[in-house]
């Protein structure tokens, strides 16, 4: 072969592979590409993307909870949530698993269940957060303790701890940031329990009616969703409460509920604890009257699913 053909030949080589490893890592570390016609893609939570084009899911026990990572973080703890986007602390137990909001379970009877629920971010909603677990009927009460900062909850280290019928924990949360938090349970009842739970995260503000009546005017909501907690700090157990409340202010006549709970171990309402629950619309007045649960304070709420603009709320109790 004469020299100028084969040193040709090696250029068109070299040239070839230059272009060919081009092609081949279009996008740089932090992102992927999903197809050749569409631009990369940044990296998913959970995922890593070293700069071969492709995304890979992180091993158990190591994480990635941002954006674009390029590789994953291993947890101290070796062991990391299903979808490898925190880690599991430390002292968490063997047993211990992981449930999903919305999705049932089984509370073995006679035992610690210790299980755990990741969060995702939420930016822009409230940092408080409520879980509930819901039982089939009115005898598939739960105890629940639960912590952010431990991977055993008990009576002494749970941030929150609640019983019975639709039992409800409350926590603040990091909304920026994904969030494990953990439970132990415990059926009130002989046999296992199949339970649902439920996350709340659109808890907005509580107002004390002092003087067994509150008239607010002109409020602003800009949530998309809100509920509005009212309390008076304490009646007596078993005292019918009667109950006059009006939403005003907007010509609309859009739907709400108002929220009551017979456990009197609940002390922040939700649309799924609450097991009286009655609707109404804007402008209309509402009266009811419950059995209060407790010796303590008395507790309902307005669960209302649009933005509060410009209205007025006038509530009057009568005991």
């Amino acid at each position: 072969m004469k020299p100028s053909l084969s040193f040709s030949l090696t250029l068109f080589v070299i040239l070839a592979c230059f272009t060919c490893s081009i092609l081949t890592s279009e996008c740089g570390p932090g992102y992927y590409k999903q197809f050749s016609f569409i631009p990369c893609h940044q990296c998913e939570p959970g995922k890593f993307c070293p700069g071969d084009d492709k995304s890979h899911d992180c091993a158990h026990g190591s994480v990635s909870g941002i954006f674009g990572a390029s590789s994953c973080y291993v947890c101290p703890s070796k062991r990391s949530n299903g979808h490898r986007t925190a880690c599991l602390l430390e002292d968490t137990p063997e047993d211990a698993s992981e449930i999903v909001d919305g999705h049932v379970f089984e509370v073995h009877a006679a035992k610690i269940n210790n299980v755990y629920m990741s969060l995702d971010p939420q930016v822009s909603e409230n940092d408080i957060a409520q879980v509930s677990f819901i039982g089939k009927n009115q005898f598939d009460g739960v105890t629940v303790y639960a912590s952010l900062r431990s991977g055993y909850p008990t009576p002494a280290n749970s941030v929150s701890q609640s019983s019975g019928l639709n039992a409800t924990v409350s926590f603040s949360r990091d909304i920026h940031n994904f969030t494990i938090v953990y439970f132990s349970l415990f059926s009130n009842s002989k046999a296992s329990l199949t339970i649902l739970p439920k996350l709340f995260t659109h808890f907005t503000t509580e107002y004390s009616l002092k003087d067994n009546s509150l008239s607010l005017s002109n409020l602003n909501f800009d949530q998309t969703i809100n509920l509005i907690q009212f309390k008076k700090d304490f009646i007596p157990k078993n005292t019918p409460v009667n109950v006059k409340f009006q939403l005003t202010g907007i010509n609309y006549s859009y739907p709400y509920q108002l929220l009551y709970s017979t456990n009197p171990s609940l002390y922040q309402l939700n649309p799924n604890n609450a097991n009286y629950q009655i609707q109404a619309k804007r402008n209309q007045l509402v009266q009811f009257t419950v059995k209060q649960s407790r010796d303590g304070p008395f507790v309902f709420a307005l669960f209302d699913g649009t933005t509060l603009f410009n209205v007025n709320i006038n509530i009057t109790l009568n005991y």
